[in-house]
């Protein structure tokens, strides 16, 4: 079991930038790739004032924005972050996340968006070694799964790419966390009820969501009341 430090709320994001997720086989057309990095910003955007950190996985993991408090400088990282022309090893990447947890800062959560499609070398052994890797880190992950289940090639492959969806959400059980698919629903709604999940965030009720989305009209209906009404009674 890995040793748990004091530390604040923090959330650990992890985009998969493998060659697979360059496939543009999202409900909006979008790459699999653009669809994670739209969510994972909506994700960002809602942590304003909490610990953020940011990476990438490919055929390893690598830190690309280190805990931090600055969530604006996180987002424009996010955006910028290139393709690896390599497959998933997610044994490798989470083993080197392992290791960085041990020498230094712990996530209080962890959120990963990938296809979940592994290399084509990982055996059973390597998924029961990912599996118990998740289970001793005892930090709660959520898998966010992108792309159709039909798949599509991958551009200027001659290769088709089909997630493994059963993976991901593998990898949440033993994470202690939940499994989500890009597609089931809107990002908007997606992404707020991955918040609603959060650790130390507040859930916010349906009633509580429609009124925030609706507040702006009803400022837009007050004013034009108001011009109405200074109309009707000039000075």
């Amino acid at each position: 079991m890995v040793k748990k430090t004091a530390t604040a709320t923090s959330t650990l994001f992890i985009l998969d930038n493998s060659l697979s997720m360059a496939v543009r086989d999202t409900e909006e057309g979008a790459s699999r790739f653009q669809a994670g990095q739209q969510l994972l910003d909506l994700l960002l955007k809602s942590q304003e004032g909490d610990w953020v950190s940011l990476g990438t996985q490919n055929g390893d993991f690598e830190f690309l924005a280190p805990l931090t408090i600055d969530v604006p400088i996180t987002r424009l990282m996010l955006n910028q972050i290139p393709f690896a022309y390599t497959g998933t090893n997610f044994l490798k990447s989470f083993q080197t996340l392992l290791k960085n947890f041990e020498e230094g800062h712990r996530p209080s959560q962890i959120v990963l968006v990938s296809d979940g499609e592994p290399i084509p070398s990982m055996t059973e052994e390597d998924r029961q070694k990912l599996m118990k890797i998740l289970d001793d880190l005892d930090i709660p992950l959520y898998t966010i799964g992108v792309g159709s289940l039909e798949g599509g090639m991958i551009p200027d492959v001659d290769k088709k790419s089909i997630p493994d969806f059963k993976l991901l959400e593998e990898m949440a059980e033993s994470g202690k966390g939940n499994f989500y698919r890009i597609g089931d629903t809107g990002l908007i709604d997606l992404s707020e009820t991955i918040q609603s999940n959060f650790i130390g965030k507040k859930t916010e009720g349906s009633l509580e969501r429609v009124v925030r989305r609706l507040s702006p009209y009803f400022y837009l209906l007050a004013a034009l009341l108001l011009l109405f009404a200074l109309r009707l009674n000039p000075r």
